[in-house]
């Protein structure tokens, strides 16, 4: 399930920038590096793991506009920096004029950085050429202003012990002679035989990834910003950020958010005042208002102030913090901002069912679109019996109970791998491999595509590795394309072409080309295979490709990134608490009596069911309970009728037959020597006596319907309509009356 549009970001409290003076964040500086291979990135196994890379993200993390300009090249000597006027001696090669130091200084740096390990002395130049050259280069950037640091030697193994011993030697003398400007470059990289650790050891002569780390970190340790930061004589206090520890993406209602602010100019000690607001834009409401004073601030420190806030509701919310200091002198940079999405979490409404008979019912949950529910049969149970909003049960003869639960956010695991974001090559295709370390669904791709404006991407895959199908137009299986607009050459282009499986151990072959033979697409040359991988999915480096399989060439390593579902999390993002839902079956039967005749001077009484919520009598009454006279009905046949409305609101009738007639001096028969049967009757009467004169049958009007005059005991009223009828018998001389109800 894709959920919104609108994803939600993340805004956690990160505990790096803690360390760095704040001072340094509102100021930016540019930083040139000059050297060989190590500085230009050799020996790592992606260019993002290169000290010089790691250096510039560490700097530009502090302030944005910060810049580290690598005029580094594989190969360079102490000769190739040397000013652009330099005449270097017989047998000693020029200097590069676009990578050395009069270049560096055009470039208006803040400072300086020189990395030059070995290839001096692997030339064959002397330790003295070496400072001499390393002199001119510190000389002339200090006489511009511009401070310098420089680099230590580092081991290198295909050299002589001897020759060894002089790296050492000149990493000594480097010491000595530039002191505090001197970045360590040798301490824990070189063994005590002058070779190269293993642990950081690519091929002899460059570090690898746990080499450049090291290197990074020596000169992260330098602090050259912090060198390099001139303070400013007012005070200017600075709402440097707001964040938000959310631990989940539907929001919280007692979310903390924190507000970092600081004083960047002169001490003070006069109250700050920092004011909080946080709206949620979607719905207009202000959600809180607040203000905390806190004592002044000292130069150059920073101080956090805490709010709690609700983002449990779904929106987009605004965080704004404000900083007030009466001794502040600049305004611009008081107010921090923050923007993101909260999921908010779900609400179900259940609608329960009402059966007034048995059969099925039909639950409902009303919940807001893309969520899901899932019903179980128990509170507890771990297993769901059904999902959807709507949920029918079977068929019930009692009133019985579900539960149901909604979920928010994906129903499964999201991920992506990285491949290379850095290019040398724009070419129309390329080819790679993607092995599943899990069952995993493919859902898109992110491309750098070399070509702006309206792009058509074309996307093709095949079973197993592309290798050796390079060329085999009839080896792929075309997936789609999707038209792009590219702004940014230098920024990725999400490709949405997705839904495509790839199972735990396959190999995929994937072909991306872009379908105007003139646009380009960007990788980077590679000298050799790259594999990066997670838990769920790796990438092998792939192959250019011209358009429609024209030619290759291998290896290169693509730009882009894979973006990939799997698994499953049935807890979503959140969800609600388990919510009973009934199906209620009415079990309601009554009776108000069974058909009966009375006299016309008579009165009955008829009694509903108790605990109806409602009772509707044929006559229009209104009562549990209702007494009829007969004098009001008149002589004949009356059809009562009770419609209730019981407590599940179902409606029931029930009705029976009145008879009323005229039965005054009439005395129905008791007497145990005559038996009347079978009553009710359908056709024929049967009368169990002795000396039956006569046998006469009459409506409750008073009209003889049958007359038997034969003596015979019994009588035919199969052609009677069903009703109550008065029974006249003579025997013995007397008359004896019965009621015979005719069915």
């Amino acid at each position: 399930m894709k959920y919104f549009a609108l994803i939600l970001q993340f805004f956690i409290l990160q505990n790096s920038w803690s360390q760095v003076n704040p001072c340094l964040e509102s100021q930016s500086f540019k930083i040139v590096v000059l050297g060989s291979s190590t500085a230009a990135g050799t020996g790592v196994s992606t260019s993002d793991s290169a000290w010089v890379n790691r250096y510039r993200e560490y700097v530009t993390g502090i302030n944005g506009d910060n810049e580290v300009i690598n005029l580094a090249v594989g190969g360079f000597s102490t000769y190739k920096i040397m000013p652009s006027a330099f005449v270097p001696p017989v047998n000693r090669p020029l200097s590069d004029t676009n990578k050395n130091i009069t270049k560096a200084l055009s470039l208006n740096p803040d400072a300086i950085i020189v990395n030059l390990p070995s290839n001096d002395i692997s030339s064959g130049y002397s330790v003295m050429e070496q400072l001499y050259n390393l002199d001119s280069v510190f000389s002339l950037s200090n006489q511009n202003n511009i401070p310098i640091w420089i680099c230590t030697t580092q081991p290198k193994n295909h050299l002589s012990s001897a020759t060894r011993q002089l790296q050492e030697d000149l990493k000594d003398s480097i010491n000595l002679k530039y002191g505090v400007f001197t970045i360590d470059f040798w301490t824990t990289i070189a063994l005590p035989d002058n070779s190269i650790n293993p642990t950081y050891n690519a091929d002899g002569t460059h570090l690898n990834d746990a080499g450049h780390h090291v290197l990074v970190d020596r000169v992260m340790n330098t602090n050259i910003l912090n060198q390099l930061y001139s303070s400013i004589s007012y005070t200017d206090y600075w709402a440097r950020e707001i964040s938000t520890e959310m631990s989940s993406l539907c929001g919280d209602s007692t979310n903390i958010f924190k507000v970092v602010v600081a004083n960047i100019g002169d001490s003070n000690s006069l109250p700050t005042m920092v004011y909080f607001k946080l709206e949620n834009m979607t719905s207009g409401f202000l959600v809180l208002d607040s203000l905390q004073i806190q004592n002044g601030i000292q130069a150059c420190v920073y101080d956090t102030v805490s709010f709690v806030g609700s983002t449990y509701s779904a929106g987009t919310y605004k965080v704004s913090g404000i900083v007030k200091n009466a001794s502040d002198t600049v305004f611009g940079n008081d107010t921090a901002f923050l923007v993101f999405h909260s999921l908010g979490h779900p609400i179900s409404n259940i609608s329960n069912d009402t059966l007034c008979s048995a059969g099925s019912g039909d639950l409902v949950a009303q919940v807001e679109p893309g969520d899901t529910t899932f019903w179980y049969q128990n509170n507890t149970d771990s297993n769901s019996i059904a999902s959807g909003n709507y949920f029918q049960t079977p068929s019930l003869g009692y009133t019985n109970s579900w539960y149901a639960e909604t979920i928010r956010g994906d129903l499964y695991h999201s991920n992506s791998l990285l491949a290379n974001k850095n290019s040398s090559i724009d070419f129309n295709g390329v080819m790679f491999d993607l092995v599943g370390n899990e069952d995993i669904i493919m859902d898109s791709f992110d491309v750098k595509i070399a070509s702006v404006g309206l792009q058509i991407v074309e996307v093709y895959y095949k079973t197993g590795s592309y290798l050796g199908y390079e060329l085999d137009a009839t080896a792929w299986t075309f997936l789609g394309f999707e038209t792009v607009d590219v702004l940014n050459i230098d920024e990725f282009t999400r490709v949405k072409l997705g839904n495509l499986p790839l199972n735990n151990g396959d190999t995929m072959g994937v072909y991306i080309q872009m379908a105007n033979p003139s646009s380009n697409l960007s990788y980077q040359w590679v000298s050799a295979p790259i594999t990066r991988s997670n838990n769920e999915l790796s990438i092998l480096t792939g192959s250019g490709i011209s358009h429609n399989h024209t030619n290759y060439y291998y290896p290169r390593d693509w730009n882009g990134k894979v973006y990939y579902h799997f698994g499953s999390r049935p807890n979503g993002e959140c969800k609600t608490e388990r919510t009973k839902a009934t199906t209620f079956i009415s079990q309601t039967n009554f009776s108000i009596g069974n058909d009966t005749i009375i006299d016309i001077f008579d009165s009955i009484t008829f009694n509903g069911p108790s605990g109806a919520l409602s009772y509707w009598w044929f006559d229009g009454s209104t009562n549990q309970s209702l007494t009829l006279q007969s004098a009001n009905l008149g002589l004949g046949i009356h059809y009562v009728t009770l419609e209730i409305e019981d407590s599940l609101k179902c409606h029931f009738t029930e009705e029976t037959v009145l008879g009323i007639a005229d039965l005054v001096s009439v005395q129905e028969s008791n007497n145990y020597e005559i038996k009347i049967f079978p009553n009710p009757v359908q056709n024929r009467l049967w009368i169990d006596a002795v000396n039956v004169e006569s046998i006469k049958l009459f409506s409750t009007e008073g009209k003889m319907v049958l007359e038997n005059l034969n003596t015979s005991n019994t009588i035919d009223v199969s052609r009677l309509i069903p009703g109550i009828y008065i029974l006249n018998l003579r025997v013995n001389g007397k008359d004896y009356v019965s009621k015979i109800i005719k069915q």
